[in-house]
């Protein structure tokens, strides 16, 4: 059981070093005067010229008091 809890952790932090890149986060945006906002997250890998964006719902405002999901 260790054993894999450490190797989880070395296998982690291997994915977290290797990562080379930025990310952004977009202003505030309302959907078409909505009460709802959100912002755009992109990251860029560097390593790989990947790009991935999400959209986070009530911004990073939004995860302050508790738990959100980019989708």
């Amino acid at each position: 059981m260790k054993f894999c809890i450490l190797l989880g952790a070395v296998s982690l932090a291997g994915y977290a070093s290797a990562f080379w890149g930025q990310m952004a986060a977009s202003d505030y945006e309302n959907d078409n005067g909505q009460t709802t906002i959100h912002q755009i997250i992109t990251l860029t890998d560097y390593n790989t010229g990947s790009i991935y964006t999400g959209l986070l719902p009530g911004g990073f405002n939004g995860c302050v008091a508790s738990h959100c999901a980019v989708t």
